[in-house]
């Protein structure tokens, strides 16, 4: 301890407070460590040297166009243009390396980012404005508040542990700009557009206010808070319990994240519950549908509901999942929520960062080869910048991050969250601190010992039993602790801490097992021992990853092994652990540690195939729990096990036990099926769905749900009609569907129809409103859409006559009018367009559009004018289908027109139904 405490002698600067101290309503149940110290060894120790001297100290010299950007931003550049955040670079760098200084505080490197903060300084514009954009276009478009917002984030943080008063300053400076566009002009922030993006601003803002007081920021405030019901609605859904990923727009996206952190502020500034608990909400669904095992979150940049589909699991999302969960730790002091911190770290975190230091990944897949971001996502370089992309910056937050957690204070107790190897120094009243120094392999090895010293203080001293730990063993100077050790808590010692005082903890290290599910991931298990997840490296064994026999689920037992010699080779830093199993053929296979795996180049696995594995529970997804619907069909669907031979069994009962079943469907192969009568009796209905298969049975997860059928609902069930229509409408003067549920309705007029019938369709205005229809699925590779179309005269731009968009580059379908021009589209991971057929304000047009397999057709007036190739199989999280504008997205592009008699069909229509529908009762 003693070469510590002459670090941290050397090392010490005053911690001063940049602003004055807030005056919360909403308190937190943990507080951070504000002057502690921290030494971290082992392997991660080893990451962490390694990321500062390979990347925080080299990154600005090898990149300067991370600053040169802001220098020449009104000059001409090399290149066409920034990519739309490249604000961003400067911000998320500095954030890292001032982080970087709290475990490190070598004067090398406080000098090094002391410079940094000097030359970002000295790129703000006299107004405040500290971005890449030239005059004309700042903070009004690109993600520019997004980048501003990690700007001020990484100032304010180096002002706050400096004193830096130029920091601070400049920090005011930038809020002020900001809030001269959006408070005194009258722009609203979400017209900046991008607002997952540029909407997380508010955490900053939110974080001055708490600071300062100011009404101007306050103002700000609700500006922002107003636009979040525009995209993703975050507040008012998560307070509602909405689960995360079925926020409309751009909610279920990784950067909103960072709007829930303000959320959080604005719980400390207030103490309304609100907030608190939409942060929460928000926050388990996460944990629950969309963490991976690797600890990392998202599929594809966002929320999906499930991690067993296959899709990008890129390295921002979890370093923004981790800053969440950090402030949801000290939120609610829950255990449970510090072991999602661990398991981030040592596996997602470790593996997003080559040991090297000198690089990261942008997708961190559960199985596969792992690659340099600036390979995978190159399209963000530029010249002065070979390096610089979001994730490149970004990563080095998940190490910087754990002086935010690793310890807490709880009161006057002192909280240990972390294990590992190292050494730390909580401060405590006066000149005293507790010393605290950890002998361990841990997470390698379940045993830990725990070096204490306070100079004999008396010091309470919590210490976090993991909720995978079923069996720990807890002993004080070698004496058994004679309180309660339960998993999921923390286990308070209160005592006087003097030098000899050691802990000593061994948790249980039994392998834990997660059954995949769907058709990605079923017929496959994930095996946990302790917090680290297990893979299959190549470079480990003598056959390659398509040759691995499966494992056998009934009896997994792991052996710790050394490395063989002959892998050794070329190994360095070593696996965390390595560890021997038996697969289900006898043959013996090496997994490692999941940080370490793929870190040669070579391809690895950690979704293992699986034998005699009963089938995974389904979640039950419709009827929702508690729904209520008129008496008639009812669709139900459920999530699929996954094993291609899993069968399931639909029971629909009248009480909660099942005792009184009034129907079953056994055998199903499909995770949906439509009950077309038998359940019109009113009244209270429990549902669940068994999977089977060879190896026994699984009841779902939910453990049943209950609807309820009343003659006075006010919509049906979702339910596919026999002629494969999911939703449709008359449009007689009102959006009340004939098919499907209507879940938003504004700005529709009632209009004459195509017969001259007084309020026969709906106009809209092009400025505001829509009509949304909630469909019991949306199918994948067969659907058709038709209906009636008068075009306005006023009619400009972008506007949709139909659309079902829910996030970016998820549009299964789409018919666009632009300017006069009539096509259809679909987005999925790429753009698709038909040729464009020409529109005549004012008159009732018949449009169609039909996807079959791999081609889409559009049809005016029963006649195909236009198609194109588009994927035969369309992979969608649209639920709902929009008439009139974008149904999810924040600028609407909205119609200026009427529609009358639409549909839309589970099938591909025929030319001759297309035909016929455009005939039957034409314009007169």
């Amino acid at each position: 301890m003693a070469t510590l405490a002459l670090c941290l002698l050397c090392a010490a600067v005053a911690a001063t407070a940049a602003l004055a101290a807030p005056q919360d309503k909403g308190a937190m149940a943990m507080q951070r460590v504000e002057d502690g110290r921290w030494a971290f060894g082992g392997p991660l120790g080893q990451r962490i040297v390694s990321n500062v001297a390979q990347w925080i100290l080299r990154a600005p010299e090898a990149n300067p166009g991370i600053l040169d950007m802001f220098r020449r931003r009104d000059r001409k550049h090399p290149y066409a243009e920034h990519t739309p955040w490249a604000g961003e670079f400067a911000g998320k760098y500095l954030i890292s390396a001032v982080q970087a200084v709290r475990i490190e505080p070598s004067a090398k490197l406080r000098r090094h980012v002391a410079a940094f903060v000097r030359d970002l300084i000295a790129t703000q514009d006299r107004d405040g404005y500290l971005g890449p954009w030239p005059r004309g276009r700042r903070l009004m478009g690109d993600c520019d508040l997004w980048g501003h917002y990690h700007c001020m984030l990484g100032l304010l943080m180096w002002a706050d542990d400096t004193g830096d008063k130029d920091a601070r300053a400049a920090v005011l400076r930038a809020a002020e700009c900001i809030c001269k566009l959006y408070v005194d002009s009258g722009r609203r922030p979400i017209e900046a557009g991008n607002p997952c993006f540029n909407l997380s601003v508010l955490h900053i803002i939110a974080d001055l206010h708490r600071r300062t007081g100011s009404e101007r920021y306050l103002a700000l405030i609700r500006r922002i808070e107003q636009d979040l019901a525009r995209d993703g609605d975050w507040l008012r859904q998560g307070f509602e319990g909405k689960p995360y990923w079925r926020l409309p727009g751009s909610g279920p996206r990784w950067e909103a994240l960072h709007i829930l952190q303000g959320l959080v502020s604005r719980w400390q500034a207030t103490g309304d519950e609100r907030y608190r608990k939409a942060v929460l909400n928000h926050w388990t669904s996460i944990r629950d549908l969309d963490r991976h095992p690797s600890g990392a979150f998202s599929t594809n940049e966002q929320a999906s509901g499930t991690v067993f589909a296959q899709g990008s699991i890129e390295t921002c999302c979890s370093v923004a999942w981790m800053a969440l969960t950090t402030d949801v730790l000290r939120l609610t002091g829950d255990p449970t929520v510090a072991d999602e911190l661990e398991l981030t770290l040592w596996n997602q975190a470790l593996a997003a960062q080559h040991p090297s230091g000198s690089w990261c990944t942008y997708d961190t897949p559960l199985n596969g080869v792992r690659a340099p971001s600036y390979h995978q996502i190159n399209f963000q370089y530029r010249p002065g910048s070979p390096e610089l992309n979001c994730c490149s910056v970004n990563s080095p937050r998940t190490l910087g991050m754990l002086p935010d957690w690793a310890a807490l204070r709880q009161g006057k107790a002192v909280v240990l969250n972390f294990y590992g190897p190292g050494e730390m120094v909580v401060p405590l009243a006066g000149k005293e601190r507790l010393w605290l120094r950890q002998k361990t392999a841990y997470p390698a090895d379940g045993a830990i010992r725990i070096e204490a010293d306070a100079g004999g203080k008396a010091v309470e001293l919590r210490l976090r039993i993991p909720a995978w730990s079923r069996k720990t063993v807890l002993a004080v100077n070698g004496k058994g602790f004679a309180g309660a050790v339960r998993p999921g808590t923390y286990v308070a010692i209160k005592r006087k801490w003097s030098k000899g005082d050691v802990v000593d903890l061994r948790l249980a290290m039994t392998p834990r097992l997660t059954l995949g599910e769907g058709p990605d991931r079923g017929g496959r298990v994930a095996i946990h021992r302790g917090p680290l997840l297990l893979a299959f490296d190549a470079g480990l064994n003598d056959i390659e990853v398509a040759d691995l026999p499966p494992v056998d689920v009934r009896s997994v037992s792991l052996r710790t092994v050394k490395l063989p010699a002959t892998a050794a080779a070329g190994w360095d830093p070593r696996p965390i652990g390595v560890w021997s199993v038996v697969t289900a053929g006898g043959r013996v296979v090496l997994l490692c540690d999941f940080a370490s795996a793929g870190a040669r180049g070579t391809e690895y696995a950690s979704w293992l195939p699986a034998s005699h594995a009963k089938p995974a529970a389904v979640r039950l997804q419709m009827p929702e729990d508690e729904a209520a619907g008129r008496p008639g069909p009812i669709l139900f669907r459920w999530s699929p096990s996954g094993g291609p031979e899993d069968t399931y069994r639909l029971v629909v009962a009248r009480d909660r036990t099942f005792a009184d079943v009034v129907r079953e469907l056994d055998g199903l192969k499909a995770t949906t099926a439509q009950i077309d009568s038998g359940l019109e009796g009113p009244g209270a209905y429990w549902w669940k769905v068994v999977a089977t298969n060879r190896w026994g049975e699984t009841v779902d997860r939910d453990g049943g749900r209950s609807f309820t059928v009343s003659p006075d609902a006010s919509n049906r069930f979702l339910a596919v009609r026999a002629d494969g229509c999911l939703a449709a409408s008359g449009l007689d003067g009102s959006g009340d569907p004939a098919c499907g549920v209507l879940t938003f309705a504004e700005g529709a007029s009632p209009v004459a129809d195509r017969h001259s019938q007084p309020g026969g369709a709906v106009e809209f205005d092009g400025r505001i409103g829509g009509l949304r229809y909630r469909l019991a699925r949306f199918p994948e590779d067969d659907y058709s859409f038709v209906g009636w179309v008068r075009l306005s005269e006023r009619h400009a731009g972008m506007g949709q006559i139909m659309s079902a968009w829910c996030r970016g580059m998820d549009d299964p379908l789409r018919v666009t009018v632009e300017g006069r021009e009539l096509s259809a589209k679909i987005e999925a991971g790429n753009a698709y367009r038909t040729e464009a057929a020409r529109l005549e304000p004012g008159r009732w047009t018949h449009v169609g559009a039909v996807k079959q397999g791999g081609s889409l057709r559009l049809y005016v007036d029963g006649v195909e004018v236009g198609r194109c190739a588009v994927p035969e199989r369309v992979r969608t999280m649209a639920t709902e289908i929009g008439i009139g504008f974008n149904p999810f997205f924040a600028g609407g592009e909205r119609l200026a027109g009427a529609v009358d008699d639409f549909a839309f069909y589970a099938r591909a229509l025929t030319p001759a139904e297309i035909t016929a529908a455009a005939r039957e009762a034409g314009p007169r």
